[in-house]
């Protein structure tokens, strides 16, 4: 499967890269998210950026103390599948569609199984490993 992670840097305080490590994190449990499922992970408000894609590697429930205790969950991957950074513009249609459906109604973490435009879109940004993101099933 693949998932959208959005990372608020108005609500973390930080960017996504301050984290120091390639991992998105979830409030709720994800009993559908599999090792090698495929995270996008957007970032803003402001400049909206894909600042990272990565197959889940492990998971962990993160500690009950210090800035990630309100989450339940830690997804965790290996190496990025994106070579850097990407600014992304609702003047994209497959973008506006991921904004207006998850993004502004505070979709999270939202699994990306009925949205083919939207992880077309997605996987051409990273076109140097598509191998890597071929579709399997509903992914």
């Amino acid at each position: 499967m693949n998932w959208v992670v959005y990372h608020s840097t108005r609500v973390m305080g930080e960017p996504c890269s301050s984290l120091g490590e390639r991992a998105a994190y979830s409030t709720r449990d994800r009993p559908k998210l599999g090792l090698g499922d495929t995270v996008w992970v957007i970032e803003g408000p402001g400049e909206f950026a894909l600042v990272d894609a990565f197959k889940v590697a492990r998971t962990e429930t993160p500690s009950p103390v210090g800035p990630f205790a309100r989450f339940k969950l830690k997804i965790m991957g290996d190496i990025s599948l994106l070579a850097a950074r990407v600014s992304l513009s609702l003047d994209l249609p497959w973008f506006n569609r991921l904004h207006s459906a998850y993004l502004t109604k505070r979709r999270f973490f939202g699994s990306l199984g009925n949205e083919p435009e939207v992880l077309s879109g997605l996987r051409a940004l990273c076109p140097s490993t598509n191998k890597l993101l071929e579709p399997s099933g509903d992914r």
